[in-house]
């Protein structure tokens, strides 16, 4: 059967009846005409990567982070607090909200979930599954926007445990000197991670929610802008998942639906993010005390650092042969030196290595400046 024409659907009787459809007609019409252009045209974000499409790591990486943050030590001392987790984005965690709990940590990897879960996203993208227990941690991205006066709006879309606090908002960063949080707004859940409303079409999938900052004002300065945000589970453990952030122009696009927003993905990310750099060292008695020497085994890797080297490279696990240690307090990274790396290796850890013949460390690199001192 077709659809009946916009005259055939015209009231019979009086001629204002007619009118006021018509013009019912129109004003419907007419909204979904510029919802229809919005979407043809777009809406950029200026996030990278802000649906986590491109590459994402899902090696799941957790701090344990305690207070007094060294650079060089690997991720899960409780001297390491940040770390990559992707193409354009880094955590930091901070000490424990309560001192007297027994433990904190947070946590981040790519969410591998059943598809049906996504479907009351309104974009296409991966998520981020973080857990933060009795710690806050921030997911945070480096962007230098064009250098004109204008004004931008985050938003961030989560499903989340109840009783979280998540925040988004900004800070401008230059080489080192990170400013206080601004622009911020924050929200604590009332709802779940799933919609458990048996009514709603998006039964047992994601209950999604969104939280926009504030406007802030970009000035042609030269400062980074720092998007971030941060998860707070007070003295608890939640989970959260980030579905996706944007960052749009708000002087001049004030609102937007999802839909029309461009997500930045080139699928290149793996030029801006490598995880998993394995290095090998079998010299297991060095000339110099303590100091190791590992070798990757990719010959003539070269990867940038615009900062310090510390500033772009994680350690995240270490191997006594083929066995995996958690006691890495005092591990640092001395040097990167190409395919060619130098760890310090304190006496205790070194007494563990017995019969083993060799040893693995595993970095990752990031293009993105890390460590930024959100919580120093």
């Amino acid at each position: 059967m077709t659809a009946k024409t916009l005259r055939e659907r015209l009231p019979i009787g009086d001629p204002r009846n007619k009118v006021e459809f018509l013009a019912d007609e129109l004003e419907k019409n007419t909204d979904e005409f510029r919802k229809l252009l919005a979407r043809l045209g777009g809406v950029r974000s200026w996030v990278n990567n802000g649906a986590f499409l491109d590459y994402v790591s899902d090696k799941g990486v957790q701090s344990e982070y305690e207070g007094n943050q060294l650079d060089n030590t690997i991720v899960g001392s409780s001297t390491q607090n940040g770390c990559a987790i992707g193409d354009g984005w880094a955590f930091e965690q901070s000490p424990k909200n309560d001192p007297n709990g027994l433990s904190g940590a947070f946590s981040v990897r790519r969410h591998l979930y059943y598809h049906g879960f996504s479907k009351s996203i309104p974009f296409e993208c991966q998520s981020l599954w973080c857990t933060a227990h009795n710690v806050k941690g921030s997911l945070y991205q480096v962007i230098p926007l064009p250098r004109v006066k204008s004004e931008y709006k985050a938003r961030v879309y989560f499903s989340a445990d109840e009783g979280t606090t998540l925040s988004i908002g900004f800070r401008f960063e230059n080489y080192g000197s990170l400013q206080s949080a601004t622009c911020v707004n924050t929200v604590t859940t009332t709802k779940s991670i799933y919609d458990n409303d048996s009514d709603s079409p998006h039964f047992s999938a994601f209950d999604v929610q969104t939280l926009e900052s504030e406007a802030v004002s970009i000035t042609p300065s030269g400062d980074n802008v720092v998007v971030f945000v941060e998860i707070d589970p007070k003295a608890d453990m939640k989970h959260v998942n980030v579905h996706g952030i944007e960052l749009i122009r708000s002087d001049k696009h004030p609102t937007w639906e999802p839909e029309s927003v461009k997500h930045q993905h080139d699928m290149r990310g793996y030029q801006r993010f490598v995880d998993g750099l394995d290095y090998l060292c079998r010299e297991l008695n060095p000339a110099e005390p303590n100091v190791f020497t590992f070798t990757n085994r990719i010959k003539g890797l070269v990867l940038p650092c615009v900062r310090s080297f510390d500033k772009h490279y994680s350690m995240t696990s270490f191997r006594i042969g083929p066995k995996t240690t958690f006691d890495t307090e005092g591990i640092k990274l001395l040097s990167v030196d190409g395919d060619t790396i130098k760890l310090f290796i304190p006496d205790n850890i070194i007494a563990e290595f017995g019969e083993a013949r060799f040893l693995n460390v595993y970095l990752n690199w990031s293009a993105m400046p890390l460590r930024l001192g959100f919580y120093q």
